[in-house]
């Protein structure tokens, strides 16, 4: 896991750009700026958070985004006004750098099914529309406030479980793993960290 050195700000933050610069300064590099929607003009910023970068040299990043800005886009785009009690939640939703073949999808589903129950964050899935499996997180925001150090941590797992299963998970995807080979892998490297 990475070291929250003494730069850390303790705390939390309510704006991207203020967060960027303690992901920055926490060792992740990061960058903010407007999410185009073509449905609706309404600014709605995101920010891209370099993850982890494999052996291919693959880049995985994250996407942070508060919903409560999806949530108000739609809002003026239904006309409807802004509900000031809603909850927010930051999403931070990573694709992994490969494809799912189409006839791989169920051996696939139920490898990530058996993963997604040793993780102790929200975990892996499949966007069957865009044929590839994403790693996600929703994290809870009293008041729009993000805690900083939570959110290290939520990307500090997901730095660990996408370089610890992305083989794995592509190697079935593709497959170049049967499902049955995947879940004893799987099954040994749970009796290893144990």
């Amino acid at each position: 896991m990475r070291e929250h050195g003494p730069r850390l700000k303790e705390g939390t933050m309510t704006d991207l750009q203020t967060l960027a610069q303690v992901l920055d300064d926490a060792g992740f590099e990061s960058l903010v700026f407007p999410l185009k929607l073509d449905v609706v003009d309404v600014p709605i910023e995101q920010m891209l958070v370099h993850l982890i970068t494999d052996d291919q040299g693959r880049t995985t990043v994250a996407q942070l985004l508060f919903l409560s800005a999806l949530q108000k886009a739609a809002g003026e785009l239904l006309n409807v006004g802004e509900d000031e009690s809603a909850i927010d939640l930051l999403q931070i939703y990573a694709t992994l750098p490969f494809e799912i073949k189409p006839d791989t999808r169920p051996a696939l589903a139920m490898l990530l099914l058996n993963l997604n129950r040793y993780l102790p964050i929200s975990g892996f899935g499949v966007d069957d529309g865009a044929g590839v499996v994403f790693c996600r997180h929703t994290l809870f925001c009293p008041g729009g406030e993000v805690d900083t150090r939570v959110l290290l941590e939520v990307l500090d797992l997901m730095v660990l479980f996408i370089g610890k299963h992305t083989e794995i998970l592509e190697q079935v995807a593709t497959g170049a793993k049967s499902l049955e080979d995947a879940l004893a892998e799987l099954e040994q490297r749970t009796e290893n960290d144990d």
